[in-house]
């Protein structure tokens, strides 16, 4: 298993993969690079298909956490209630986390292309890249699935702007910094994992914290708008041309990063809320995943995603779901539940995970589940 987290994987990565697809060695990375991942796909699937190999990228906190929080709910879901369970229609992500972004990553920011040639002449706008960009080749240019795009893309749209949450008791979220990243990543999950025909995602992110949010209530609205400003500025500046690439490395220049006593201070919480259509009277089933990881996201939590994933590839092949058609495929695509049980078996910071599961239920709904959710969380 060849585990890559030396990026930007754009100028980096490529001959790595290209390696592994052709030799049949396992493959895992930490990029957060779609139109690279994308790209690695459509010219490698052929190779990794002949050589067995498995590819998988988004393996650190772009984009474990999102996915697998959804698979998670979802998957409950179904074993909760059988040949009841209903399609899903919509799933969103809540996001509470502390940390400090890398050199590495701020680098490697600095450094994607925007194609804005198909960001912007069609009839619904991509958010950066195609919504399908990262599911296989077939599916991405198949006519069958123009529809889902367009949804798609809408979502990520509508995803940008601030969301009054009843679960929050109107309390404010902003887009997640990390969605046009992870959005993507789950989208392909939705149609290798066949979450339904409707199925459209938004991600979220409360600054405040999920318990302190629900206190807030609508006051919650100022922090969630002044932190979409700030990362909007912060883009803005990085991908600014000379005064971007100076500015990382005056603040924090590749190869740097957090002290280990400032990781131990960092956390990162996800909730998924997944939810069918509705039935005839109005009611909808419901599944939720709370998870936690102890430590700075894009540093300890990264790590610890990572690892596991290579040692799910390396140490528990004969559990993993049945190979993708052409072996590349999103963290839950290709390692299924069994990445969860690593994660949550460890005894290095194991991940807490708690899920619940209502059928026939308001589509509305004024608190997180489990109820101690909300009280436990930060």
């Amino acid at each position: 298993v060849v585990l890559n987290c030396a990026g930007p994987f754009t100028r980096l990565g490529s001959n790595v993969v290209a390696a592994c697809a052709k030799t049949g060695a396992d493959y895992v990375d930490i990029t957060g690079e779609i139109e690279w991942a994308s790209e690695m796909r459509q010219l490698y699937s052929a190779d990794a298909a002949k050589s067995g190999s498995r590819i998988i990228s988004f393996c650190g906190f772009d984009s474990i956490p999102s996915d697998l929080a959804v698979y998670t709910a979802i998957k409950v879901m179904k074993e909760k209630l059988k040949q009841n369970a209903k399609p899903i229609e919509t799933a969103s992500t809540y996001h509470s986390n502390f940390g400090l972004a890398n050199g590495g990553t701020l680098q490697t920011v600095s450094e994607m292309s925007l194609n804005l040639r198909h960001c912007l002449f069609r009839w619904v706008p991509y958010l950066l890249n195609d919504p399908l960009a990262l599911t296989h080749p077939s599916d991405r240019s198949a006519q069958s699935l123009q529809e889902t795009r367009n949804r798609m893309a809408k979502a990520e749209w509508i995803n940008q702007l601030p969301f009054f949450h009843s679960i929050f008791r109107m309390g404010v979220s902003s887009p997640f910094f990390m969605a046009p990243v992870n959005t993507k990543v789950v989208n392909a999950s939705a149609v290798a994992n066949n979450y339904g025909p409707s199925f459209t995602y938004y991600e979220r992110y409360v600054p405040t914290g999920f318990r302190f949010t629900v206190q807030l209530g609508t006051l919650s609205l100022l922090p969630a708008v002044v932190t979409q400003f700030l990362i909007y500025l912060a883009a803005f500046l990085i991908k600014f041309p000379i005064l971007g690439p100076l500015l990382i490395q005056w603040f924090m220049p590749p190869g740097s990063g957090a002290s280990d006593l400032f990781c131990k201070t960092g956390y990162a919480e996800v909730y998924a809320d997944v939810v069918t259509s509705p039935n005839a009277a109005g009611k909808v089933d419901k599944a939720n995943c709370f998870l936690a990881f102890e430590g700075d996201p894009g540093n300890w939590v990264t790590a610890q995603t990572v690892a596991e994933s290579a040692l799910a590839l390396a140490l528990n092949k004969k559990d993993l779901p049945p190979r993708s058609q052409d072996g590349f495929g999103t963290p839950t695509e290709i390692l299924g539940g069994v990445l969860l049980k690593r994660l949550t078996e460890t005894k290095i910071r194991p991940v807490v995970v708690v899920t619940d599961v209502r059928a026939a239920t308001s589509k509305i709904e004024w608190s997180m589940f489990p109820l101690h959710v909300t009280m436990s969380a930060h």
